[in-house]
């Protein structure tokens, strides 16, 4: 989180030392910069989604799925041909590892996203850019 901020902090203070007649509107390099800062205020965003979560889950780790599993001791029954037949409990993940397990398949899924949203940003940027010098 702390090289997320450093990171965006970096940014903004390299569009803010640019010397550019203010006159000249909104140009190329706001919207590089906007496009560049994008994918890191999302990242922070997400951690900070991922964090509530955490804090949310941890105080209530009863109310995240489960139902009424405390009712069937001994697994759910079937009647079959006048016989009882029980199936096991299956023993259930440890939480904090599924809460672990579900985080990092939301970051992964989260940079990949990321990723494709920087290039796509790139390559029709570059492409503006290098269409609209030529003009």
């Amino acid at each position: 989180m702390g090289m997320l901020v450093t990171l965006y902090l970096i940014t903004a203070n390299l569009y803010a030392s640019v010397n550019a007649p203010s006159t000249r509107g909104f140009s190329f390099i706001e919207i590089w910069v906007c496009g560049v800062q994008f994918p890191m205020l999302m990242a922070i965003v997400e951690y900070g989604i991922l964090l509530f979560k955490l804090k949310f889950e941890k105080q209530n780790p009863n109310e995240r799925g489960g139902g009424n599993s405390w009712f069937q001791p001994f697994g759910t029954v079937k009647y079959t041909d006048n016989k009882v037949a029980r199936t096991p409990i299956q023993e259930k993940e440890d939480p904090v590892q599924d809460m672990k397990k579900r985080f990092k398949d939301v970051d992964s899924l989260c940079a990949k996203i990321s990723v494709f949203c920087f290039t796509t940003f790139n390559i029709v940027y570059w492409i503006t850019g290098f269409a609209h010098y030529h003009h």
